[in-house]
């Protein structure tokens, strides 16, 4: 058995994680000119993720796994 173990759902973990990092990237561009410190940029940061992560991401994974007959490798895609 081939170690380490691939899951059918492991490409998507890290694109996602690319997505994510991108898009924290752009929000610190976004807040180079807006002369907030980095407590406030660093609070602007993680409510703008969690909101991400929590609503648009979770939305459409709730989406895809309530179609009938989905599993792993149709989540992955």
């Amino acid at each position: 058995q081939e170690f380490p173990k691939k899951f059918p759902f492991s490409e998507f973990v890290p694109k996602i994680y690319c997505q994510i990092k991108e898009f924290i990237y752009a929000c610190l561009k976004f807040s180079e000119d807006l002369h907030l410190s980095s407590t406030e940029v660093d609070d602007m940061i993680r409510k703008s993720t969690n909101l991400l992560l929590t609503r648009t991401l979770s939305n459409c994974l709730q989406n895809i796994i309530k179609r009938k007959n989905v599993g792993l490798t149709e989540v992955r895609a």
